[in-house]
């Protein structure tokens, strides 16, 4: 019984932090309705930063946690001030802002601290009563969480600025009318997450040694408390943090610790799920156009849609035939890539739908494919099996989790992409965390597929095919009902189109080509790990997307080639003698970040439509015949102006 008493005290006092950073994300959601994946970097820099004043500055302990706390603030309202910067930008860009903008802090997180785990002294004793031990720490965190919910209470109720960001709340317009700035308190919402986030952080680190990476699973856990009460109670917001907090602590305990955070994000995304049957979610996807239509006769149209795609699949053909052995391991990746990111842009640029898990679909296939192929299946039904194993697997998680938002959606993804790899690493039929090996190559028949070159090919013709019917999908009248879709969900639904069907078919589609590429993977490497299908992956495919351009099918292609190549100068400049072992991954972490926010503020539908429309413009001036200019005192011609309607 006191072991049960120890394990409830302490899965409280997680809950109680857990429940901080759910309070923060409900501030900030409720003002400004952006979902602040940033949240967990409030925490892990704080916590970062205390460690640092009191080990290495030997300041004294209040004084440290201050420090912390007050960086968190600081830290809270830049991010606030990037991600609402720009006026007009939707609540799902500004979420990926804060995407990237918590990748760019991984960089200066392992620049300053490395990739060891932080922690440092918390309140010193135990509370002894019989066979009953309980931390100090972990009361002054039940304590302390209990007294800022108090406080919270009182500033939202009691103060102008809780009642002005109250008002923001309940109707923005009707606030914006009676003269409060919303932006402004937008952005002392971002700051309250920051600091909320700051103590999460300064109180945690003493009873859980924090890394860089820590972050993530703060947000997830935090965004999981804050899905109790919809986004909007922090009232439930504390009890979801405390029901999390103690599900992770007795699964630790009387079970394995590798499967508390699996319960954990299980229990999120049945909350999530049930929300999304209860009441059913318009998306909040910004309307992004596909790339335009080329002209339907005349010469360059001939030239546009026929011998320029001839002309692009001879030369990535020939590519190849030029390249050594480590450049065609680089090429085989961006072909892979380009697959998964052509998927990933029909569903967030038709579909509307944001994904942050899309590694998951790809471990699926490449699983799928080692498995049956170490059983003694064909490579070629083995390769094929897999989109086919990962669009079943993507369609029947799709049909409850694609009742959420677009935002929802984004982090249901995520924490199906977290379970995952979770599950796999402990599974010894799947080979636990060293995973498979001696992958047989791929073939057909006694043919088998021998050299690097060979694998290059095969990755080409299959971007090519999964290129050509992305088009004809796109074109299709599929394809149109799709467009609908994404603009508005009402709309499209009004004039016939069956959206949740749309949704779970285009989900399962671009898992399949996930699958596929992953299938590809596992041959080609003959050997593959949990590891190998990180979060950081799925986020990777995510920048490639929205870099290139949403709606787009060379958005795609042209993200990918940019970032895998950028990507490998990264890892060239961090591999320099003298560098720390971490630098490739900062390099990465530092440029990822800082593109992603870039281009979404500077480019908000991603590079190719930007320039392809600059091109246009251009064009379109020159092919206009000149003007004569106007004789003073001449009749001037008024052509009639007709007015469409409808």
């Amino acid at each position: 019984m006191s072991l049960l008493i120890e394990y409830l005290v302490s899965g409280i006092a997680i809950g109680c932090t857990l429940a901080l950073v759910g309070s923060g994300l409900v501030a900030v959601f409720r003002v400004t309705r952006v979902i602040n994946f940033a949240a967990g970097t409030f925490s892990v820099v704080a916590a970062f930063l205390t460690a640092s004043a009191l080990q290495t500055w030997h300041l004294p302990h209040g004084l440290a946690e201050a420090m912390g706390v007050a960086v968190g603030l600081g830290l809270g309202l830049g991010v606030g001030a990037v991600a609402l910067g720009r006026r007009g930008l939707s609540p799902i860009s500004a979420l990926v802002i804060t995407f990237g903008l918590a990748i760019a802090c991984y960089a200066g997180e392992l620049l300053l601290w490395g990739d060891l785990p932080q922690s440092y002294p918390g309140v010193p004793g135990t509370l002894t009563v019989g066979k009953l031990f309980i931390q100090d720490q972990n009361l002054l965190i039940i304590g302390v969480t209990l007294a800022i919910f108090a406080g919270i209470w009182l500033f939202f109720n009691r103060t102008y600025l809780g009642k002005g960001m109250t008002a923001c709340a309940d109707n923005p317009m009707a606030a914006e009318m009676m003269g409060i700035d919303v932006r402004r308190m937008g952005l002392w919402a971002f700051g309250m997450g920051g600091l909320l986030g700051g103590i999460a952080g300064v109180l945690l680190a003493p009873i859980q040694p924090m890394t860089f990476s820590s972050d993530v699973n703060l947000a997830i856990g935090g965004f999981a408390a804050a899905v109790f009460g919809n986004l909007m109670s922090l009232d439930l917001a504390l009890l979801g943090g405390i029901v999390l907090g103690v599900a992770e602590s007795l699964v630790a305990g009387y079970f394995q610790a590798s499967y508390e955070s699996i319960v954990a994000l299980a229990v999120m995304i049945a909350v999530m799920t049930w929300r999304a049957i209860q009441r059913r979610d318009q998306s909040d996807v910004e309307d992004r156009p596909p790339a335009p239509a080329a002209a339907t006769g005349g010469a360059r149209a001939l030239w546009v849609r026929v011998a320029l795609p001839l002309f692009g699949i001879a030369a990535a053909l020939a590519i190849p035939l030029g390249l050594n052995q480590s450049n065609l391991t680089v090429y085989i990746t961006m072909c892979l890539y380009a697959v998964i990111t052509i998927g990933l842009s029909l569903l967030m640029g038709f579909a509307g739908q944001i994904s942050a898990g899309q590694a998951a679909f790809m471990a699926i296939g490449a699983y799928t494919a080692a498995l049956l192929s170490l059983h003694g299946w064909p490579p070629l039904l083995a390769f094929l099996a897999a989109p086919v194993v990962s669009g079943l697997f993507a369609a029947l998680i799709g049909i409850p989790v694609l009742r959420m938002r677009a935002n929802y959606l984004a982090f249901a993804t995520m924490a199906i992409q977290l379970m995952l790899v979770a599950l796999l690493s402990n599974i010894p039929a799947l080979g636990g965390s060293t995973g498979l090996v001696s992958i047989p190559n791929f073939g057909i028949g006694s043919w088998q597929i021998q050299s690097l070159r060979g694998y290059a090919w095969l990755s080409v013709a299959v971007a090519v095919i999964i290129l050509f019917l992305s088009r004809n999908l796109i074109a299709s009248r599929p394809g149109r009902a799709l467009r609908a879709l994404a603009t508005s969900e009402v709309a499209a639904e009004s004039v016939g189109v069956h959206v949740m069907r749309f949704k779970v078919v285009v989900f399962a589609i671009s898992a399949a080509y996930a699958g596929l590429a992953g299938a590809i993977y596992a041959f080609f490497m003959g050997a593959i790990t949990p590891d190998g299908f990180s979060l950081l992956l799925s986020l990777e495919f995510l920048v490639m997307v929205i870099v290139g351009g949403l709606g787009t099918l060379a958005g795609p292609l042209v993200g990918t080639a940019l970032l895998v190549i950028l990507n490998q100068v990264l890892n060239t400049l961090g591999t320099q003698p003298g560098m720390p072992a971490y630098m490739p991954e900062v390099l990465s972490y530092a440029v990822y970040g800082c593109t992603l926010v870039v281009v979404l503020i500077a480019f908000p539908h991603g590079l190719v439509p930007f320039f392809s429309g600059q091109f246009r413009r251009w064009f379109g001036r020159q092919q206009q015949a000149p003007t004569a200019k106007p004789v003073p005192g001449a009749p001037v011609d008024v052509e009639p102006q007709r007015q469409s309607w409808g």
